[in-house]
């Protein structure tokens, strides 16, 4: 995961040797008191045994410095995957 120049990039690896169904990929973030900044989804696609997909969304750029961390969200047919990423100063 990365965020340059208010652009998350986010790769999701299939290691598995049967292919998945991504429904769903979301990002949410958070300040420093908790409130809600952000909440973006988009439609998912087929992940392909052994496959890599990278998704991008671009974050607006003045919540982009406010959010700590950004929390992502891949919901699939049976599981839902989930990280943090601290935004770097800057970002």
């Amino acid at each position: 995961m990365a965020v340059r120049q208010g652009k998350l990039s986010c790769q999701v690896k299939n290691t598995a040797n049967v292919h998945f169904m991504e429904q769903k990929f979301r990002v949410g973030g958070s300040g420093q008191a908790g409130d809600r900044l952000l909440e973006q989804a988009k439609a998912g696609c087929h992940a392909l045994a052994g496959g890599l997909h990278t998704h991008e969304l671009k974050l607006p750029k003045d919540t982009c410095a406010k959010i700590r961390p950004l929390a992502i969200e891949v919901q699939t047919e049976g599981k839902i995957f989930q990280e943090r990423f601290n935004v770097p100063t800057g970002a």
